[in-house]
């Protein structure tokens, strides 16, 4: 068994799959799953051999606009292991290595180069995976507790059973948007490339006081919605517009093709204004979409990967019940 370290042009991606054979069974539907690498961080890789076949592997990312803590972070992420604490091993020991040397001081993982990319690890297995819900081996928490991370977030899935279940609160609040000239209205389609890039400009606003957020060019957010554009249904993606035709939140779910025993709706982004004018607009989005669910013969709807203690997790643990968790980690060196 041999741990190397190896440049992102120096193998081929497909080879670097390979371990998904290796390490997950035939019915898995992570076998069915593409990856995502962040190209633009990519540093290297680190992949395990053993029999000349590989048995894990990480990528290393080196994103210049994280800086935990004011330190040189480091960011690993596309882990995939046999279930061998002596591999685990390998990997960690070659990583730590080079960490030193290049004179790093904390790493975040699993992110694979920014949170526009796949980060965080799901902590159970309990409830079927949902479509867009990045699969991995449960005992992969305990590889990176074992090099000593700590928790640096904890993340949360709800399921929503009760869609009909209304707060006259919210009623109220869209009835203040819609007399104040605020405009409720789906993607077009038609112009995907145009609103997708009107999008962009908002999102880099909405999403700026996240934790770990990091901008990304038009060209890659574009590319990224572009790729998921048969599941983009404009009954379940809509915008918000202020009476000048400015966006001011934006709402986007898509069916859970993973489901075949009821109609699911997955609410995966809710980018809301940080003007004060617009408080309250993301419940009034979520309602929105949880109406055309209804409308449409939708029988549940999950809230997707939602930061703990934040104020959307505390209006979905209210409407429904926790469906998973996800962990991301720290490690001070």
């Amino acid at each position: 068994m041999k741990t190397i370290r190896i440049a992102p042009n120096e193998i081929d991606l497909n080879e670097i799959h390979s371990v998904v054979q290796n390490a997950y069974s035939e019915q898995s539907i992570r076998r069915q799953q593409t990856e995502s690498f962040d190209l633009e961080h990519l540093e290297r890789f680190y992949v395990c051999y053993s029999d000349n076949k590989i048995v894990g592997r990480m990528a290393l990312y080196t994103n210049p606009k994280i800086h935990y803590q004011n330190k040189k972070t480091a960011l690993i992420g596309n882990y995939e292991c046999m279930n061998d604490s002596r591999v685990s091993q390998s990997l960690f020991e070659k990583l730590w290595q080079d960490l030193y040397l290049d004179g790093f001081s904390c790493v975040i993982g699993p992110i694979n180069g920014s949170t526009w990319y796949d980060y965080r690890f799901k902590t159970d297995t309990e409830n079927p995976p949902f479509f867009s819900e990045p699969e991995q081996q449960p005992f992969y928490n305990e590889d990176f507790l074992n090099q000593g991370f700590i928790v640096l977030g904890d993340y949360q899935s709800y399921l929503i059973t009760d869609l009909e279940k209304k707060d006259e609160k919210v009623n109220r609040r869209i009835d203040h948007f819609l007399d104040n000239g605020l405009i409720f209205k789906s993607i077009d389609k038609l112009h995907l490339d145009s609103e997708l890039k009107r999008l962009y400009e908002f999102s880099m606003q909405a999403f700026a006081g996240n934790f770990l957020f990091t901008p990304i060019s038009c060209e890659s957010f574009v590319q990224k919605y572009k790729s998921i554009e048969r599941i983009i249904s404009p009954e379940f993606s809509i915008f918000a517009e202020d009476k000048n035709g400015k966006l001011v939140g934006f709402v986007f779910g898509y069916p859970d093709l993973y489901n075949l025993e009821e109609r699911r709706l997955v609410g995966k982004t809710v980018a809301i204004s940080p003007l004060r004018d617009y408080a309250g607009i993301g419940v009034v989005l979520e309602r929105m979409i949880t109406d055309r669910a209804l409308e449409n013969d939708y029988h549940s709807m999950i809230h997707a990967f939602i930061k703990s203690g934040t104020y959307s997790s505390n209006i979905s643990k209210n409407q429904g019940t926790l469906y998973r968790t996800y962990r991301l980690y720290v490690k001070h060196i």
